[in-house]
């Protein structure tokens, strides 16, 4: 439902692709409307120290979703082909 919202409803994204394992959840969005704030030209710093806005919020509602305190893992951006990977660890107890 969440990657629906994304691309759909809000459209944010061309692409979104989650998947769950246990206790980590992989996301990879493609083409959103915040890759120019990956773009090398602008030399902003500032987003890789605080993260990709759709990433975050996808933490927040995993959080809501399951009650349990998510962590973003890792981030790899990849700014020549617009995509983001990121592993989220989904806290047990």
């Amino acid at each position: 439902m969440l990657p629906r919202i994304i691309l759909e409803d809000f459209n944010v994204a061309k692409d979104l692709t989650m998947n769950a394992e246990a206790d980590r959840v992989k996301l990879t969005i493609r083409d959103s409307l915040y890759k120019n704030l990956y773009n090398r030209d602008y030399k902003l710093k500032s987003i890789y120290f605080l993260g990709c806005p759709i990433a975050s919020a996808i933490a927040c509602a995993l959080a809501m979703a399951t009650g349990k305190t998510v962590t973003i893992q890792r981030t790899d951006v990849h700014p020549d082909d617009s995509t983001i990977d990121t592993e989220y660890q989904i806290v047990q107890g």
